[in-house]
């Protein structure tokens, strides 16, 4: 006669939990093959950039916009330097020859009360414009020579220094002889170009009368029927004829060469 007895089998926790999952939670419908493939579809659905931390993204943003600020105001720097040492450049032209300069321009003033270096500057910048501009300087009541060649197509100078090379005092008539560094805009085959130009300028006028600053050519009395006229272009009075002597009242060109 055959006797059974039962046993009793222990399995282990995770075998344990193995049986005890719901059947719905068991699938037995996908291969090996298909849930390699949906694993590895999920890992590829999320990309690098969803990946990295949005602080992260507005950190590297703001290092950025600070790098590139930093770098804009360097060049900014860099630039103004560049233009500083250019304009300290233009102003030495002629630096060698301020101390002469002040000494005759000091010369004069001792002979006119009323006379200063900035308006005698002002004076020859103002005359070389109004010569190298006009068509026939020769014209001009203030202009007693002609314009050079290499000045004629001139349209705009800015002066950056000025020496007074000579000057002579007879009686009451000065003569004075400056050279005038300047930057000027040549307008020459169809092109503008700028160029770094010195010219030599001689000027005269009569000290007998102090320098009138509120002088103008525009309106000057004839000494001798006492009307008034412009005497940019005229050279006697359009009334009674008189021929008109500007170096009387204010600066007039007497030379002018390169």
């Amino acid at each position: 006669m055959i006797q059974l007895t039962s046993a009793v089998v222990i399995l282990p926790e995770s075998s344990q939990s193995a049986f005890n999952c719901p059947i719905s939670e068991i699938s037995t419908s996908e291969s090996p093959t298909e849930n390699f493939a949906a694993r590895t579809a999920s890992d590829t659905s999320t990309t690098p950039l969803q990946s990295v931390s949005p602080r992260i993204v507005r950190c590297g943003f703001a290092g950025a916009v600070v790098a590139g600020g930093i770098v804009g105001f360097i060049l900014f720097c860099m630039k103004k330097l560049f233009e500083t040492f250019v304009l300290i450049g233009k102003t030495a032209r002629g630096g060698s020859g301020t101390v002469t300069t002040l000494y005759r321009l000091n010369k004069i003033k001792k002979h006119d009360p009323e006379f200063s270096g900035e308006y005698f500057r002002d004076k020859a910048i103002a005359l070389f414009r109004m010569a190298v501009y006009s068509s026939d300087p020769t014209q001009l009541a203030c202009c007693k020579c002609e314009c050079p060649e290499k000045a004629a197509d001139i349209i705009e100078a800015d002066i950056y220094n000025l020496n007074v090379n000579r000057c002579e005092i007879n009686g009451d008539v000065c003569d004075v002889d400056v050279t005038l560094f300047l930057d000027c805009l040549h307008y020459t085959k169809g092109k503008i170009v700028l160029k770094c130009d010195k010219f030599r300028m001689s000027m005269r006028k009569r000290l007998k009368k102090p320098t009138e600053l509120g002088f103008s050519f525009s309106a000057v009395s004839c000494p001798s029927c006492g009307a008034s006229f412009d005497a940019h272009n005229v050279k006697a009075c359009p009334f009674c004829h008189t021929p008109y002597q500007l170096e009387e009242n204010d600066w007039v060109i007497t030379g002018l060469w390169k």
